[in-house]
């Protein structure tokens, strides 16, 4: 592969891709590739809970999710609950049996 630069690239760290890496200025778009273990991905609740095995989630893993297809009856967001080297459960109302996609930013402390 190659690099491309159509702009400035300024780091006061690290940068390290083993991946695609894809940002593009002005609003800014971020690829993270999803799979087992990845940093996105998708999770199901059922009656309002899921659990969701991904061995990349450390103690600074920021997760956020969105809604995928709705299902059921929602009250907002589910809360997850991060288990560094495990994953994370999500939580919401028992009537909640939505599709919800994620995604894991490493947040340096």
């Amino acid at each position: 592969g190659g690099a491309g630069f159509g702009g400035n690239i300024n780091a006061g760290g690290t940068i390290t891709a083993g991946g695609n890496v894809n940002i593009n200025a002005v609003g800014y778009t971020v690829t993270l590739k999803g799979g087992s273990n990845a940093k996105s991905g998708t999770f199901t609740l059922v009656a309002g809970s899921a659990t969701v095995s991904n061995t990349s989630v450390t103690a600074n893993s920021d997760i956020h999710c969105t809604i995928k297809t709705v299902s059921g009856t929602r009250a907002g967001v589910p809360d997850l609950v991060p288990t560094p080297g495990v994953g994370f459960t999500a939580a919401a109302v028992s009537t909640d049996s939505g599709t919800y996609n994620y995604s894991i930013i490493e947040v340096n402390q």
